[in-house]
């Protein structure tokens, strides 16, 4: 049959059947979510996944080829939600005035059309709006919630995440201090764009006129250069910054200070945080949005907000369950032994280990294979194991082999699988 004649088979680019692990983790994120929103205070709400074109448009650049666009029955531009961000502003400039602070736990799915494994997700986190702080000043809003976010992924992944902070909003207002307002957020955008630290110091030596703060960016982005009084004392108030956030965190393992990282610099206002997971992997990210929240609504005057993704956390904690911790028998079965051995694999589960049975569908070469990658020992079943009465057990590293009688099978495979265990 053609490709065209199995499309009813097949699913779009970067969508997928989740399984019955994913929805395990999913639902232990809501609750824990839900659970530190409750001992907050906070409003927990689940955002819709459809909302108008004219609402993403509003402040953030998530249309085009990024978002999946219809036209509803009426004429009117709907996008599959792209950007969580835009539909919190919406929901409280919906049903909250100027004068209203919402502080709230979310999760939301998004859809992004690109070229990644997944298209469709779901992002999850904390954000308040109209949470009032003097501008530039110690960002406490921030902190909460970004200690909400550490203790939810402490809780789903069992380990305690990292973080990564730079001062994108400091380095931002440097910039803007010494150019006109356009001609800093297009120098801003460029640095962004430019990958290397090379590049980077080209671009602020040719932009910039000479000044102290010059001097420091240059500094910060590694160019040879010495910075004088001033321009020392603005790259340490920066780093101080940094600091005086860092040391009020809570349920973090490694803290990262990285001054030179321009992380979502077109968008965040002050403190930047990337947070990442006991194995390096990024999990989420976050930091103010005042200029996006005003843009988007004038009820909306400030935004801290921090998250993470169901996907993130359910690859992680996938990788963390499995990574050292292998199956500890693989039994390949042909269909004629599938309950041959039931009662031991029972029995050898009921004590702890690791039992996965592998039907033989096909070649049997290639369930052999696949119980070798999976296990430390795999055996095989078939009608010559049980006229016999015996099978081998093979250990999927060396192929070193043992024979073990059936009524013997869970006394001494129970002895074999702890004995490197």
């Amino acid at each position: 049959m053609s490709s065209e004649e199995l499309e009813y088979l097949r699913l779009p680019k970067g969508f997928h059947v989740r399984d019955e692990n994913y929805m395990d983790i999913y639902l232990d994120a809501l609750l824990h979510l839900t659970d530190i929103s409750k001992s907050c205070g906070y409003e927990s709400v689940f955002l819709p996944s459809l909302g108008f074109q004219s609402t993403f448009a509003r402040a953030a650049e998530v249309l085009g080829e990024k978002a999946f666009e219809f036209t509803d029955r009426k004429g009117r531009g709907v996008l599959l939600s792209p950007d969580s961000t835009a539909g919190l502003l919406r929901w409280h400039a919906g049903s909250r005035t100027a004068n209203d602070c919402s502080k709230i736990a979310w999760c939301a799915p998004v859809f992004r059309y690109r070229n990644v494994e997944n298209r469709g997700f779901h992002q999850i986190g904390f954000s308040a709006i109209n949470w009032f702080h003097q501008p530039y000043e110690f960002d406490w809003p921030l902190i909460d919630l970004s200690n909400n976010l550490l203790d939810l992924i402490r809780r789903v992944s069992g380990e305690q995440g990292s973080i990564k902070i730079n001062n994108v909003g400091a380095i931002k207002r440097t910039i803007t201090s010494r150019l006109p307002l356009l001609a800093g957020k297009e120098l801003i955008s460029k640095l962004m764009k430019e990958k290397s630290s090379a590049g980077k110091i080209d671009l602020l030596t040719v932009t910039l006129p000479p000044s102290n703060e010059k001097l420091a960016l240059l500094h910060i982005f590694g160019a040879e250069v010495t910075p004088g009084v001033i321009a020392s004392e603005l790259v340490n108030k920066m780093q101080k910054d940094m600091r005086k956030f860092a040391a009020r965190l809570k349920h973090v393992g490694n803290i990262d200070f990285a001054l030179d990282n321009l992380h979502s610099s077109e968008i965040v206002d002050g403190i930047g945080i990337e947070f990442y997971a006991a194995s390096g992997e990024r999990i989420g990210d976050g930091g103010r949005y005042d200029t996006f929240a005003g843009q988007f609504d004038s009820r909306c005057r400030t935004l801290v907000s921090v998250c993470t993704g169901i996907e993130a956390l359910v690859r992680h904690r996938r990788r963390r369950e499995t990574s050292g911790v292998p199956i500890d028998l693989a039994v390949v079965c042909f269909p004629e032994a599938q309950g041959w051995l039931k009662e031991c694999v029972y029995q050898l589960r009921a004590s702890g280990l690791r039992v996965e049975e592998i039907p033989i569908i096909g070649k049997p070469k290639a369930a052999v294979a696949k119980a070798k990658q999976r296990a430390r020992y795999y055996c095989v079943t078939g009608t010559g194991e049980m006229q016999s009465s015996q099978f081998m057990v093979n250990q999927s590293s060396d192929d070193a082999s043992e024979s073990v009688p059936l009524e013997l099978a869970y006394s001494k495979l129970i002895r074999i699988l702890l004995r490197k265990k």
